[in-house]
């Protein structure tokens, strides 16, 4: 409480955030993670009448859940922004959304955009959004694939403070997420010490999302053979003694922790007998179920057409993955897709899939039969593809948008994130805010889905450019003129990258290559799209060399010099172009320029 009284004593503040005693708690962390010593947090105190100073009341509204809605009243000097919110977590996007439309933004989690003066209530810098607010999506979440050496890693899994965990919380609910998850690790099987100092903390992540509003969940293998990586696994001998190991296993990961999701994966690129993967994830559901009863367990569908997974089943030949359609019914499927590729077009031979159409099948049947399922793309891939190359691939938020856009009704949205770099927050936010609801359907897509049909194939590409170009617009529209620049400069970026990499399959030639991933191609094991190798190249024929010069070359130079139009556009990343800026805007244009040179280049 002491932290709160620190406030709510503040005499400075420009900016109070006035909430009933029994949101204090959760309004502490949303105003310390401000970062802006502006704001002060005033406790169960009326709202109003405070001369001067801009306040922002948060008040009971209609009982529905995670819903808001803002009204403005000119009073004093700067008079009330006031939120009727239907419960916590409606109270808290409500604040964020009063707080936007000050100029506020929650980009990256560490560095969120901050206006430079404080506006009074009657020149508001963009209007508050009208009517009650609520979710489209029920589900709207971040999984951190923390298997991999991201920033969550350390956040929540390996360090012993919880500040940069709850400021990811923080980040997730001021963009209108309501759901955290991250990756089990197999480090603390081993080790007790280890083990106890883990569920110490995890104990405390979880105990922190809950005093927010938000539920949080792990990510766990079922089996240890398909586990090409470090992540926590239940059965490392299958067959008999499976639900002895799984116990054993669940213990370690759930004792002491009410974890509110357990998202069950399979790993990639082999598995087991049809029936023996039924039956067990039959009994890892059942031993879940034991370990925390009602816990909620989604279980990944992956990717990958390749002839050893695929399998017959009850009349049908499917992928692998698919067979969670068959096992117990509280098991709820999650679809994964991944990189920038949709479930709607060309997926380039990713996982040597030609599209998606498989999963979006299965998405869209459960979604009009009303069964429980959830979709899980990425706005990432770690492995050689984009990230560590670096690319800069504002495609990701087109794509995530898209599919939303496609799939209403849809109960579960929880993006697979490697990290924020290089502009992968971009993708993060177009997810968590296209799952509420923003830069949604257009009206002729609402007609064509209310009427059964599908969108219009001929109008749809641009319905898709103009949400991208509208997410961007609203993400920077507090830079002014140099926001509208960088935004139209994602935009484009985000075009151009649709129709040269995915489209016009592209997509290998700009990612990155490895050992890693010639000794997979070596061994017919395709994740991220194929190219030519070198040997391959130089083994052509002539006729080869100049279809590679006319189908590929050539589309490449036409893209760099798509590219470095799109630079000459933007603002040089100091000096008098962005003279005004924060430090926090001077780094937005920095950003997207060097991302967009780096393409170019």
């Amino acid at each position: 409480m002491t932290l709160l009284l620190l406030f709510a004593c503040k005499p400075t503040a420009d900016l109070v955030i006035t909430v009933p005693e029994d949101q204090a708690d959760a309004f502490a962390d949303f105003v310390l993670f401000l970062d802006d010593d502006r704001v002060a947090l005033h406790i169960d105190g009326e709202p109003g009448g405070r001369a001067g100073v801009t306040e922002i009341a948060v008040v009971a509204g209609p009982p529905c859940a995670e819903c808001f809605s803002l009204s403005a009243e000119e009073g004093g000097k700067s008079g009330t922004i006031t939120v009727a919110a239907g419960d916590l977590l409606g109270a808290q996007y409500g604040a964020a959304a009063a707080l936007e439309a000050m100029g506020w933004r929650f980009w990256h989690p560490a560095d969120p955009l901050a206006p430079e003066e404080i506006a009074a209530v009657d020149a508001l810098p963009e209007p508050l959004p009208e009517g009650t607010q609520s979710p489209a999506v029920a589900r709207r979440g971040v999984h951190l694939h923390t298997i991999h050496p991201i920033e969550g890693l350390e956040a929540l899994w390996m360090s012993d403070d919880d500040a940069e965990a709850r400021r990811i919380m923080d980040w997730l609910i001021k963009n209108r997420g309501n759901h955290l998850q991250w990756v089990g690790l197999d480090d603390i099987s081993g080790d007790a010490a280890v083990l106890a100092a883990w569920q110490a903390r995890t104990a405390g992540h979880i105990k922190n999302a809950h005093r927010r509003g938000i539920t949080a969940g792990v990510g766990l293998q079922l089996y240890g053979a398909s586990n090409l990586q470090r992540g926590f696994d239940l059965v490392d001998q299958p067959g008999a003694g499976e639900e002895a190991q799984i116990a054993e296993r669940l213990g370690q990961l759930t004792d002491g922790l009410d974890w509110d999701v357990l998202n069950l994966s399979f790993g990639e690129f082999s598995g087991q007998e049809p029936q023996d993967f039924i039956d067990g994830m039959n009994r890892a559901y059942a031993g879940m179920q034991a370990a925390i009863p009602g816990v909620d367990v989604p279980a990944t569908i992956h990717v990958g057409d390749y002839p050893d997974l695929r399998v017959e089943y009850g009349g049908e030949e499917l992928l692998y993955y698919f067979l969670v359609k068959y096992a117990d019914p509280g098991i709820r499927p999650w679809v994964h897709t991944v990189m920038y590729y949709d479930l709607y077009e060309d997926a380039g031979g990713a996982y040597l899939h030609e599209d998606f159409s498989e999963h979006r099948a299965f998405l869209e049947e459960r979604v009009q039969a009303g069964q429980p399922v959830g979709y899980f793309p990425e706005s990432a891939y770690w492995v050689a593809f984009d990230n560590p190359v670096p690319l800069y691939n504002p495609l990701y938020a087109r794509s995530r948008l898209l599919d939303l856009a496609r799939l209403p009704g849809l109960a579960d949205h929880v993006v697979f994130s490697s990290g924020w770099e290089w502009g992968y927050w971009q993708g993060d936010l177009a997810s968590l805010r296209g799952a509420w609801g923003m830069y949604g359907l257009t009206e002729a897509e609402k007609e064509a889905f209310t009427q059964g049909g599908a969108p219009d194939p001929e109008t749809e590409p641009a319905a898709d450019a103009a949400r991208t170009a509208a997410f961007f617009d609203d993400m920077y529209a507090p830079l002014g003129e140099t926001g509208a620049a960088l935004a139209r400069a994602a935009a484009e970026v985000a075009e151009i990258q649709h129709r040269r990499l995915l489209l016009g399959r592209l997509a290998p030639w700009m990612a990155g290559r490895d050992a890693f991933m010639d000794a997979g191609d070596g061994q017919g094991v395709i994740a991220q799209p194929d190219r030519a190798t070198e040997a391959e190249i130089l083994a052509m024929d002539a006729a080869a060399r100049a279809a590679l010069l006319s189908g590929t070359v050539e589309p490449l130079e036409a893209m760099a010099g798509e590219l470095e139009a799109v630079l000459a556009a933007i603002p040089a990343a100091s000096g008098a172009e962005v003279s005004g800026l924060t430090a926090t805007g001077a780094r937005a244009v920095a950003e997207v320029r060097d991302g967009v040179e780096v393409d170019a280049a």
